[in-house]
């Protein structure tokens, strides 16, 4: 399987596994097509990456697992992901989304995520996510931004098409360039990465002061009003 540099391929699964006589859901997300780092351990004669993510499931010190479909061999990371970050074709990434994080959270990379379908305004966010010793999103590169926007695709009938961020205008002006990811505490953080919409920003300047995504337009940046109620995610 050939995959351009740029493009992120992401698979979301369910693995079910028994525990002290209570069945548990937990949720991975698999990257193909990546370049295998350091493993804890290998498991051979594995026949899926369904059953490789269910043997990282029972282990409780399981971060994350790599599978190799050719070899039906499967690896398990006890220290994090098991791959690099370059792409090539042979393993799989599963990872086991919230190692690592509080319950209900899910982990991309090395931060914990916190989904909000109660539609909330921008201080309303800032204050529920503060409240969870986090903060509002903040979005660094263009594999984040995707992961983001494939989450959402686990609730069904979402009605609510934008996704509310940190990002805040700090000028009266349409420039994007103006736009900062702002903290609770008041820190003004850089755009480092940026994923606008085709002429967004675009105001008006005063109402539209606020950064979402637009999960209709597969998690393309607009300026929206804060004063408007939408879906969150945090992040610590």
């Amino acid at each position: 399987m050939n995959l351009l540099k740029d493009v992120v391929c992401f698979v979301f699964f369910f693995v079910y596994i028994e525990a002290n006589g209570e069945v548990k859901q937990i949720h991975f997300t698999v990257e193909k097509d990546r370049k295998l780092m350091n493993l804890g351990y290998f498991v051979d004669n594995v026949k899926s990456d369904t059953t490789c993510a269910a043997i990282c499931s029972r282990d409780n010190n399981c971060f994350s697992a790599s599978y190799y479909e050719e070899a039906h061999l499967c690896g398990l990371s006890l220290h994090g992901d098991a791959v690099t970050a370059e792409w090539e074709t042979g393993w799989s990434l599963l990872r086991r989304n919230g190692a690592g994080c509080d319950s209900g959270w899910l982990r991309y990379g090395t931060s914990c995520y916190l989904i909000s379908l109660t539609p909330m305004d921008y201080i309303d966010g800032l204050n529920y996510c503060a409240g969870n010793n986090s903060e509002l999103l903040t979005i660094f590169d263009q594999k984040e931004n995707h992961w983001i926007v494939q989450s959402f695709t686990q609730f069904p009938n979402i009605s609510n098409q934008y996704v509310r961020t940190a990002g805040v205008r700090t000028q009266n002006t349409t420039q994007s360039s103006i736009f900062v990811w702002k903290t609770s505490e008041g820190e003004d953080i850089p755009l480092t990465y940026e994923n606008w919409n085709n002429f967004e920003p675009s105001g008006p300047v005063g109402e539209a002061d606020c950064l979402a995504l637009d999960l209709n337009l597969n998690g393309k940046w607009s300026d929206i009003t804060c004063t408007g109620e939408h879906m969150i995610v945090c992040k610590k």
